[in-house]
């Protein structure tokens, strides 16, 4: 077979218990080419990806991912048994006998869409100050994953954004000004992950990853 790289992005997820975190091996690129395809969330877990699991590249990425949230991007050269896992005998991504579900390419226009899209006007764009003239009345201090309860102090964030009348839609966008450390890290991989989405899902994540923290001491993952 003939060379093939991939990039591989693999995250620090929780487990269904929330107790332990799990890897999960996402989604995949070959290189050079635009596609990115995600594997089904039931096919996510690195159990599922043994074999690529021996290779020493992801070993070291694995070892280096130290909290929930945190996330690698990494490139491997796909021996000949990764890429018969992973690529069709035509080179189409697919998994376990399914191909893989393409990310629409944002970069590329819809040919069936017109050239034109109608842009709403002033008036019905909502008056948004700027965050950071209004974050600078939040009494909050910034949260590291160690320093207080998450539950708690992310009820704090809530309440100082509801009282300077912060539109939830951006909670997203202001807790990003108080966090620092390792946290900056579940920060970055959901704005990957989640994108756009709303503030409750956002939420969700950030209580599943440091509400109750820990990892599982087992090698269940390796099964």
């Amino acid at each position: 077979m003939t060379d093939v790289r991939a990039k591989f992005l693999i995250i620090a997820a929780a487990s269904e218990d929330k107790k332990t975190s799990v890897y999960h091996v996402k989604q995949f690129r070959i290189l050079n080419e635009r596609e990115i395809y995600v594997f089904p969330p039931d096919k996510r877990s690195i159990g599922n990806h043994q074999e690529l699991a021996k290779n020493r590249i992801i070993k070291s990425a694995l070892k280096s991912i130290k909290l929930r949230g945190q996330f690698r991007n990494i490139t491997i050269t796909l021996s000949d048994d990764l890429q018969a896992i992973y690529l069709d005998s035509e080179g189409n991504p697919c998994f376990e006998g399914e191909y893989l579900e393409e990310l629409p390419d944002l970069a590329t226009p819809d040919l069936q869409q017109p050239h034109h899209i109608e842009q709403p006007s002033r008036e019905q764009l909502p008056e948004w100050k700027p965050l950071k003239s209004v974050t600078n009345d939040i009494v909050l201090g910034k949260f590291n994953g160690k320093n207080c309860n998450a539950s708690t102090w992310l009820t704090t964030l809530e309440t100082e954004c509801a009282r300077l009348e912060i539109p939830e839609e951006r909670y997203c966008e202001v807790i990003r000004l108080f966090i620092e450390g390792p946290v900056t890290d579940w920060y970055t991989a959901n704005r990957v992950l989640l994108g756009t989405a709303i503030w409750g899902t956002w939420r969700q994540s950030f209580l599943d990853s440091f509400s109750n923290k820990g990892w599982s001491n087992n090698d269940e993952w390796r099964r």
